[in-house]
């Protein structure tokens, strides 16, 4: 996402109560994110009631520490399953 571009933060919203909101929050976690906040009464949905709607932001400089992180294990399991197809 931000290694090939000039993108500082990146912004995102969902409705609370969304089934991919606790997808969201696992990616913030693990990207070094953070939850911003939660709109109260925000976003109206076709059925005409008003929603609760959270936001989240991911910084370049956070992402790119914590994706770091990430390589390290990556790394492991290709290695691990070249060692298993050289066999």
């Amino acid at each position: 996402m931000y290694s090939h571009s000039s993108i500082r933060k990146n912004c995102f919203t969902v409705v609370v109560g969304n089934p991919v909101e606790s997808r969201y929050d696992r990616i913030i976690e693990r990207y070094g994110g953070r939850i911003v906040g939660i709109h109260k009464e925000h976003t109206m949905l076709p059925d005409g009631r008003l929603y609760d709607e959270k936001m989240y932001e991911i910084l370049r400089t956070d992402y790119m520490k914590h994706r770091k992180k990430l390589i390290t294990p990556i790394r492991r399991f290709f290695i691990a399953l070249k060692e298993v197809g050289e066999r």
